[in-house]
């Protein structure tokens, strides 16, 4: 978690006053299955990783290991991924998907 992996001292008022997003938004997107909880727009997760010097994504991926978060190589997959125009996304997608699954990863 960003909180533990990063900043492991700062408390989500904290993390409030950096990001500008409220205390209430951070602890949704700690935990996004409680009941009630709304999709936290791209432009709040950008604001909090923002505010740690990180990009989007690794608030999005908490899970990728750090060798591969701190690569540039991911960064600029994510940066042209975002640039692509929307059908090249799916196209992105259903290729991503389909290695997955023949990788053995799939369900």
């Amino acid at each position: 978690m960003l909180m533990d992996r990063h900043q492991p001292r700062l408390s989500q008022a904290d993390v409030e006053k950096l990001s500008g997003v409220s205390q209430k938004t951070i602890s949704n997107m700690l935990d996004p299955t409680r009941p009630g909880v709304s999709s936290n727009t791209l432009d709040k997760v950008e604001k909090v990783a923002n505010a740690f010097g990180l990009t989007a994504w690794h608030l999005l991926i908490p899970t990728l290991p750090d060798d591969i978060a701190e690569g540039r190589m991911v960064a600029e997959l994510v940066a042209d991924y975002l640039a692509s125009p929307k059908d090249a996304r799916g196209v992105i997608r259903h290729t991503a998907e389909r290695e997955r699954k023949l990788s053995g990863n799939g369900s």
